[in-house]
Parts: C-alpha cells; structure tokens; sequence
C-alpha cells in the first residue's frame, strides 16, 4: 500500500470544499492511496461489498467502526468520528454541524 501523508481532512477539503459524508471519505482515501476495492477491503477487514456499500452511501458506519478504520488507515481518528457523527446527525435530518473538541 502507498503511504501518503496527507491526512483525510486536507485531502477532502482541498478536493471538494464542501461538507464530507463518510461514502465520500473512504473513497478519497482509497483513491488517494492508489488502492483497489480489495485492498480496501483486506487492510479494514471488510468485505468488498461492504467497502462497496459504504463507499455508495448504501450502509452507514458507527463511530467506533470509524475510529477503527481511522486507526488501521493510520489516518485521523477525530476526523473519521466527525465525520461518521456528522452523517448520522443528516440521516436524522437535524440541521446541526459537529465539531470535536
């Protein structure tokens, strides 16, 4: 796997200027890092369907699964929180931002 050091935050930031769901966030990482599906997949411990739905805003991700994921991306585990936080918050259609602290 390509180690990059940017972080998920930056990259989306500068690519999208607008709000980040998870979906849009695990695939600018996998992009990001020139991986396939399948590495993906491999290094989260997922299968490809499962990378597949999250990545299509098919299935969503708790918070603790986006730490974990933050964690074996090496990758920013408030952001991923945020951001999964953030989703969730939307799903409810509630018109709130999260912020961590």
């Amino acid at each position: 796997m390509k180690q990059v050091k940017r972080d998920a935050k930056e990259f989306m930031q500068n690519l999208l200027g607008e709000e980040v769901s998870f979906a849009m966030l695990l695939r600018s990482i996998r992009t990001r890092d020139d991986l396939t599906q399948q590495d993906l997949a491999d290094t989260l411990e997922i299968t490809v369907s499962h990378v597949s739905d999250i990545e299509n805003g098919r299935k969503f991700v708790s918070v603790a699964r986006a730490v974990e994921f933050a964690q074996k991306l090496s990758d920013s585990p408030k952001y991923f929180c945020a951001v999964a936080l953030q989703d969730q918050v939307n799903q409810a259609e509630l018109n709130y931002k999260v912020q961590i602290a």
